[in-house]
């Protein structure tokens, strides 16, 4: 009697809060018209009807999502990258990365990434390279392709102050002892490159064609979550270079996407990073287009010079059944991948854009890019068999510029806090 008095107690107590928290959803649906209707009249809602939004958000089991839109940017990076390849039919390529970023909350995170690759390679002709930071000098009649497969691990700390940074950036270099990584990735793939360039005395043209599909997973010891991702690239790029004029033609790009489940193994997010080259709005993905007056730099704000680099993230909390569906059929095809193909490496990739472009939190930023160092490359082959090697020593930097987001309400806002740390 007892134990059926206390089943029914409970199941009266869960039937109260799905009825509390349907009424808490209708009346925050109401309070976002309302606010709306307010921010019409009087200029002031926008911040009201976002934290209606954000309310509802959470209700719904939208979780730490609901919150996307207002996580620390990046506010500038130091990234310094080497490596080595050599090449005969068989080529070997390896390369290593340390970036230090601090983010606009004060803190910092120091990434280590190594990445081996190697396969088959076949070559025609002869070229010479000498990259100086900015500055390319090219000679080249050659023609040659790759397939490679690739093997990455990636280490990531949160810091709280520069000191620690730095204690641990020279540890890192020195192959000193150091405390164990915050977040820790592995990732394996393959690449396929079609190249063929001709260059003389300031003339150049080329074509370049290549695919590269990297899966991995991620693990984040402080909260117990694990990240399981794909990166596509799809790229074709042609250049024109004839004394003074110069014409390049380029499609494709870099994408990630990613699913995210808590402790248990249960899915709770899905996200999408886009990152490419800013010169006009048209080099912004469609779902940004609308936060184009936001993504401006100021005047003067940087050289002429420089280079501009676009980062895109988009987040969408799985609190549906769709979309739960969705994110099981994203992970079942990048642990099981189909390698042998030429479209997305994941069937669903682009139903998990569109979904997360229509109702999904997205943060935007801009870069002001400034790159250094040196990177020298030399290659020779006759009917396919050759020989030849480069080696590197870069470095990149990145400066916030412009960052917007949009929130739970499905608007954009400029992030002048993020923006007010990159000024600091």
């Amino acid at each position: 009697m007892g134990a059926r008095r206390l089943d029914r107690e409970s199941g009266q107590t869960s039937v109260e809060y799905v009825a509390v928290g349907l009424l808490v959803a209708v009346l925050l649906g109401g309070g976002v018209a309302v606010a709306s209707e307010l921010g019409a009249r009087s200029g002031i809602g926008d911040g009201v009807r976002r934290q209606f939004a954000r309310a509802l958000c959470v209700v719904t089991g939208g979780g730490a999502t609901c919150e996307a839109d207002r996580e620390a940017c990046l506010v500038s990076s130091d990234a310094h990258e080497s490596g080595w390849s050599i090449q005969t039919v068989v080529r070997v390529d390896h390369k290593k990365a340390l970036v230090v970023e601090e983010l606009s909350d004060k803190t910092y995170r120091v990434t280590r990434v190594g990445d081996w690759a190697g396969g088959l390679s076949i070559l025609h002709g002869s070229e010479f390279n000498l990259k100086i930071g900015a500055r390319e000098l090219l000679f080249s009649n050659e023609a040659d392709a790759a397939v490679l497969a690739h093997f990455g691990d990636t280490s990531s700390w949160t810091l709280q102050s520069r000191r620690e940074t730095d204690a641990l950036v020279h540890a890192l270099k020195d192959g000193r002892a150091h405390r164990d990584p915050d977040t820790h990735a592995d990732d394996r793939g393959w690449s396929v490159t079609l190249d063929a360039t001709v260059a003389r005395g300031g003339r150049e043209a080329g074509l370049e064609l290549s695919a590269k599909d990297i899966y991995g997973s991620s693990s984040d010891r402080r909260t117990g979550q694990r990240t399981i991702y794909v990166r596509p690239s799809r790229e074709a790029q042609g250049t024109l270079t004839l004394s003074a004029l110069e014409g390049k033609a380029a499609a494709g790009g870099s994408e990630l996407y990613g699913v995210t489940l808590d402790r248990s193994g249960k899915p709770i997010e899905i996200s999408v990073t886009r990152s490419g080259g800013f010169r006009a709005a048209v080099d912004l993905p469609q779902d940004v287009q609308d936060a184009v007056g936001h993504l401006r730099a100021r005047p003067g704000a940087i050289p002429t010079s420089t280079g501009r680099e676009y980062v895109e993230e988009s987040r969408l909390a799985l609190t549906t059944a769709e979309d739960r569906r969705l994110a099981a059929t994203f992970i079942e095809q990048v642990v099981h991948p189909d390698v042998i193909h030429t479209g997305s490496p994941v069937d669903v990739s682009r139903a998990v854009r569109d979904r997360i472009a229509a109702t999904g939190m997205i943060n935007a930023r801009v870069y002001a890019v400034d790159e250094g160092g040196y990177e020298v490359e030399g290659r020779f082959g006759e009917l396919g068999l050759g020989a030849g090697g480069s080696v590197s020593d870069e470095t990149r930097r990145l400066h916030l510029i412009a960052a917007t987001s949009r929130g739970p309400d499905g608007v954009w806002y400029r992030r002048e806090d993020c923006l007010r740390a990159a000024r600091s």
